[in-house]
Parts: C-alpha cells; sequence; structure tokens
C-alpha cells in the first residue's frame, strides 16, 4: 500500500509540470509555444534557421535540441555505439498507423542531423 501512495504522490508532481520539464522543454507546452520560446532563448540563430524551427522544418545539419524544438521529442530512440562514433535513429508519430501523425525517422551522427526517413 505504501509503494502505491509514493507512485500517486509522484505521478502528481509529474502532472504538475514540476518535475517532467527536461532540458529546458516542458512536456506539456504546444508545438507552437514550444518552437516560439526556443526561438526567443537563441537570439543568436540565423533569421532561416528560426524560420525553420517556427515552421516545424527539419534539415541536415540541425542538432538534436533544434530538432526537439521544432518537432519534439521522439517517441522512440535507437542508439548506436562504435569507433564511427554515435549514430542515433530518432523515431517520431503513431505506431499501428492510427490518428494523424505522421510516422518518420531521422537519423545522428555525433549529435547532428544526418537524413530522414518518411
Amino acid at each position: 500500500m505504501r509503494k502505491d501512495k509514493i507512485i500517486a504522490a509522484a505521478l502528481c508532481i509529474c502532472l504538475s509540470g514540476t518535475g517532467c520539464a527536461t532540458a529546458g522543454y516542458n512536456l506539456w507546452e504546444s508545438k507552437a509555444t514550444r518552437r516560439s520560446n526556443y526561438v526567443e532563448s537563441h537570439p543568436g540563430l540565423s533569421f532561416k534557421t528560426k524560420k525553420r524551427i517556427s515552421e516545424g522544418t527539419i534539415w541536415i545539419g540541425m542538432t538534436k535540441e533544434q530538432m526537439i524544438a521544432s518537432r519534439g521529442r521522439p517517441k522512440d530512440i535507437n542508439r548506436t555505439v562504435g569507433s564511427f562514433g554515435i549514430h542515433e535513429q530518432w523515431c517520431y508519430g503513431k505506431y499501428g498507423g492510427y490518428g494523424d501523425e505522421e510516422r518518420f525517422y531521422v537519423y545522428f551522427k555525433n549529435g547532428i542531423l544526418t537524413s530522414w526517413q518518411d
């Protein structure tokens, strides 16, 4: 019974938004708010980069932080570490074909987007 109370308390903290924000992003904010907050907090970005993030665009050469700002957090991350560096596959969208969210994958090498698959 005590374990249930601890889990319930942790869930309340998380749902209040105080324990679920990581890397400066609140999991409950809207896409537009997330994008706007990122652009406003990075005044040194070029006009082109700000426009791309504001529109939710992805491009070769963007960082993982820019990807999260532009499209949100992935549903899953598959990571490969080797002598060639670190490769990550980020999986976006709904699984099973339901919902209006598109399913696509982006690929990073050492933190920089190198390709995507839709």
